[in-house]
């Protein structure tokens, strides 16, 4: 008997390990978890089976094969009653909002929670505002990451504050291999006396691409500087960086990134570049502190609410050529070439797995 249903049609890559860390505490015989057949591996201790396989199809072959898990879903929520449906991700907001209706009407009393790990989907402007307004009037409750995150909540939709749930997003820690970082770290070795700033993850538009891009090409005083150098790393599949001109203080890594490549140019570099538009909370953030790294962030979402807690950044308070330029000057002088932050006490306690996963927990026991 499962009474909570743990559903993620995205759970591969990071996402996985975000929903290994939420389950890490969860008790093994209540909770059924339901994700892609990507994941590397299942959560230890929980029980598992995988649905969907709708990511690597194209146009409508990925829309029927997503159809066909949601009737698989449907199948084990009328075979296992579960009292709670927590889902991760609506990754086709229209089809989800009419198979919630669904779900509703065959099962009026089963509680349905969604984490808003993003109020709306990236870059997409008002486009889904209307889907996702009636997505969240149908649900019971919402989690979103920080108090931001909430205040922004509910100043876009008319919602219930009570309805929505503030839980922290815990640090990621991505498996490796050492040996696979260490030697992909030797290769750039002969940037060892150099200040290194890294931009670093899928490349687009509201991580603020085009604001470091405009920096570096206008800024004389950072294109050519000798003690600083720039790393952009990560795939850039709508070619924002042919706008970056050629200069000798810039590598670009124009792939997508495996862990173990990830991981060494995160302990490669001393400031990790976070100048987003807009966000709700980061994986990649969340990722940089496990590693114990520096951040530059801008004034966003939840990105600054760790600064709160520990010393370990800076904040990009204007999103403008000027400021930017500014901030990375000052840090250049200010800054003591080091490995990592000695004191990272603050920040592990304050998004600690445990704390997270049982604050969830309780959250399926009050709906309950």
């Amino acid at each position: 008997m499962y009474n909570i249903f743990f559903i993620d049609p995205m759970s591969y890559s990071n996402l996985e390990y975000y929903d290994k860390g939420i389950l890490s505490n969860f008790p093994n015989t209540d909770v059924l978890f339901l994700g892609n057949v990507k994941i590397e591996s299942n959560p230890v201790n929980i029980k598992s089976k995988l649905i969907y396989n709708y990511s690597d199809k194209q146009s409508f072959f990925k829309f029927f094969y997503y159809l066909i898990s949601n009737f698989k879903l449907l199948f084990l929520i009328l075979k296992f009653n579960p009292k709670v449906l927590h889902f991760q991700w609506f990754k086709l907001p229209l089809l989800d909002f009419y198979f919630l209706k669904v779900i509703k009407m065959l099962k009026p009393n089963i509680k349905v929670l969604f984490t808003a790990h993003n109020i709306l989907p990236h870059d997409s402007g008002n486009k889904f505002k209307s889907i996702f307004y009636k997505l969240y009037n149908l649900v019971d409750a919402i989690i979103v990451h920080d108090d931001y995150s909430k205040k922004t909540f509910l100043s876009i939709f008319d919602i219930k504050s009570d309805k929505i749930n503030v839980i922290r997003h815990g640090l990621l820690k991505i498996p490796r291999d050492e040996n696979k970082v260490n030697l992909n770290s030797t290769k750039f070795s002969f940037l060892n006396d150099k200040i290194i700033f890294l931009f670093i993850g899928h490349i687009t538009k509201y991580k603020g691409i085009d604001l470091l891009i405009d920096t570096w090409n206008q800024s004389v005083e950072l294109n050519s500087n000798e003690k600083i150098h720039l790393i952009v790393a990560g795939n850039d599949k709508n070619n924002f960086l042919k706008k970056i001109n050629n200069f000798h203080n810039v590598t670009i890594i124009d792939k997508f990134l495996s862990n173990e490549e990830f991981i060494s140019f995160i302990n490669l570099s001393d400031v990790i570049i976070l100048p987003y538009l807009k966000i709700s909370q980061s994986g990649v953030l969340m990722t940089v502190l496990h590693e114990k790294k520096r951040v530059l962030v801008s004034n966003t979402g939840g990105l600054v609410e760790p600064l709160k807690y520990s010393d370990i950044g800076w904040v990009l308070e204007k999103l403008n050529v000027e400021s930017f330029k500014n901030l990375i000057l000052k840090i250049t002088r200010d800054i003591k070439k080091t490995d990592n932050i000695s004191d990272f006490k603050k920040i592990k306690d304050h998004y600690s797995w445990d704390v997270i996963s049982n604050k969830t927990y309780e959250l399926y026991l009050k709906l309950i």
